[in-house]
């Protein structure tokens, strides 16, 4: 708390009134220090974002106690991000197990309401503070060469799908114990991006359904992208959006159908 009072001050000093920050950036999934904020409302015009790491599961309640003494405080209006999430697996034998951790980790923050994630790390590099080579990266590091993990492309159903300005909409599955769903539309709800998780054992049939849009998506093609054990995004093809009567034909179904396989990661949007 002192440090951030001396850096607003100094700020403040020179002018700078509408540089906010990010805090607290704790690497313990707790309310211990955005508690002691809380308590002081003073730099609430200060603080943008709320931002914590996580490297587990997270808690039971979704960060609930959390949430609730950032909405009941003069911090309200500031947002929650999850600045580092990931997992510290170090071998770099488990890519398919990480990739899917890690998507399960990302459905589980966006389905509790943090507003932003951002994945840890980016390439994997040496880290100064305790002398370790680590493997923690989405992309693998070689001389002068890069080359992306499946945690990469696992993470690339969601961020290259999913644009600035999208909001999450509400989605509902009737196999909740078979599929994860998250869907996000841009502004006008012209632009949609479907992305979830098949977690059971066998492939299924997916029927999305889209209500309350954009009457022209009603009659448009998605692009169909795949993630599995054995596959990295792929486009897997065009599934054309209809109604229940198309053409005066009953299809019976409204919607994209398409068959995902099992333990795979999905993606339905119109963003090209």
């Amino acid at each position: 708390m002192a440090a951030i009072e001396a850096l607003d001050a100094a700020l403040q000093a020179r002018g700078l009134d509408d540089v906010r920050l990010v805090i607290a950036e704790q690497a313990h999934f707790n309310a211990d220090y955005v508690r002691a904020f809380a308590a002081n409302s003073r730099l609430a015009q200060r603080v943008a974002v709320i931002g914590m790491h996580l490297y587990s599961d997270l808690p039971s309640d979704g960060g609930a106690e959390l949430r609730t003494l950032i909405q009941n405080s003069a911090y309200s209006s500031s947002r929650l991000w999850m600045t580092e999430y990931g997992d510290l697996e170090q071998s770099g034998e488990r890519e398919w197990f990480v990739a899917w951790t890690m998507t399960g980790r990302l459905f589980a923050l966006l389905e509790a309401g943090f507003q932003a994630a951002l994945a840890w790390d980016a390439f994997d590099n040496y880290h100064d503070h305790d002398e370790w080579w680590t493997l923690y990266g989405l992309l693998r590091s070689g001389l002068r060469v890069y080359t992306p993990k499946k945690r990469y492309f696992a993470a690339k159903q969601v961020y290259r799908f999913v644009r600035p300005g999208f909001v999450r909409v509400e989605a509902a599955a009737h196999l909740l114990d078979h599929v994860r769903l998250l869907a996000f539309v841009n502004e006008a709800r012209t632009l949609v991006t479907v992305t979830s998780m098949n977690v059971s054992d066998r492939s299924i049939y997916v029927n999305v359904r889209f209500e309350h849009l954009s009457d022209d998506l009603k009659t448009q093609s998605l692009s169909y992208y795949r993630t599995s054990e054995y596959e990295n995004c792929v486009h897997v093809g065009h599934v054309l959006v209809r109604r229940g009567e198309y053409g005066g034909g009953n299809y019976g179904f409204d919607g994209a159908v398409i068959e995902v396989p099992a333990f795979s990661i999905f993606t339905l949007t119109n963003v090209t």
